[in-house]
């Protein structure tokens, strides 16, 4: 009975190499319930787009600082991230200009920038600096208004340096699947400016909370305490979200959330 069955499992087996199979043939050919799939992946150019995105927005990801007082000395309290949306330059003369015609003058004093981050970031701060990296001085920041129940702040500094401003998209056309692009400083300083890459895992997961229920785009790329406020980015270099909060537990991994842009552009709007 032994010496049976050996016999038939080779014959299924000859019968398979000389005949073939259709599933073998269809998996091959990235065929899946009749329908074929044209698969041409490059990895290099794929590489060469993340590079970009970074070039392209790392200057415009800054930190933010959370600084109280202990006594009388002024202390940093907690750290995040942020990112600049919107800029302006300081001529000698008083004058203001574009960022865009600011690159070719000589003259000018200093750079003013806006930024979001994160309520839970700045809040309760005495004073929030923005930081723009090792052997660069923080510059100490404004709060121009934020919103506690979408975790929302947006901040106004100057600085000499010429940073960049990073480029708004749109969440409402963001997909389940896309690639997704955080940059930001967790756990601290020590490690600013970061990227990770991942997907989008919802474009649109509902979360009801304290503040009431709120939209996030749910993501798998790496986020940790520091990441907060920083930019979710899209893979050519659009800010699609705000990066606020990840599910923490031993049996949950790579459950990050951010708040959608569309969501941040609303509460831009209340700015002056």
């Amino acid at each position: 009975m032994k010496k049976n069955k050996i016999l038939v499992g080779l014959i299924i087996i000859f019968m398979f190499m000389f005949t073939g199979c259709s599933v073998l043939t269809e998996k091959t050919n990235n065929e899946i319930y009749n329908k074929t799939y044209d698969v041409n992946l490059d990895v290099l150019s794929f590489q060469d787009a993340v590079v970009a995105v970074s070039e392209k927005c790392s200057k415009g990801t800054i930190g933010v600082s959370n600084y109280v007082y202990q006594g009388y000395a002024l202390v940093k309290n907690a750290t995040g991230s942020g990112f600049i949306y919107e800029g302006y330059a300081v001529l000698a003369s008083g004058n203001i200009v574009s960022l865009e015609d600011s690159k070719e003058r000589n003259d000018v004093a200093k750079y003013t920038y806006r930024a979001i981050t994160n309520y839970h970031v700045i809040q309760k701060a005495k004073v929030v600096k923005a930081y723009f990296g090792e052997g660069y001085r923080e510059a100490t920041a404004e709060v121009l208004a934020y919103d506690s129940t979408k975790d929302l702040a947006a901040i106004e500094f100057s600085t000499t340096l010429y940073l960049g401003v990073l480029e708004l998209g749109d969440s409402d056309n963001v997909k389940q699947g896309q690639f997704a692009v955080a940059i930001g400083s967790p756990e601290g300083y020590n490690f600013f400016n970061t990227l990770t890459l991942g997907v989008v895992s919802y474009p649109n997961r509902t979360i009801v909370d304290e503040y009431g229920e709120n939209l996030f785009i749910q993501t798998d790329v790496a986020i940790n305490p520091g990441n907060s406020g920083g930019p979710l980015l899209s893979i050519t270099g659009e800010v699609i979200g705000v990066n606020t909060m990840k599910l923490v537990d031993d049996d949950i991994d790579l459950m990050g959330f951010s708040i959608p842009i569309n969501v941040v552009k609303e509460f831009l709007k209340k700015i002056k």
